[in-house]
């Protein structure tokens, strides 16, 4: 109703998901919006170029942000 993109917030989904069913949702996200995912095991990530190119990975440590 607004026009406006809104940020996704993916709470560490992707544990729960196998590898295909992973991959089909980050194609349905659109590019156009900021989605912020969490994960406690970076390796489930995406490995496509594409996708890589568009992540900024931040760690969390002892309660303090490292980019």
């Amino acid at each position: 109703k607004t026009n406006e993109t809104p940020i996704i917030l993916l709470d560490d989904v992707f544990s729960e998901l196998d590898a295909n069913a992973r991959a089909k949702l980050i194609a349905l996200l659109p590019e156009s919006a900021q989605v912020i995912m969490t994960t406690t095991d970076s390796a489930i990530l995406p490995n496509d170029k594409a996708i890589q190119a568009r992540i900024a990975k931040l760690k969390v440590v002892g309660g303090m942000i490292n980019g």
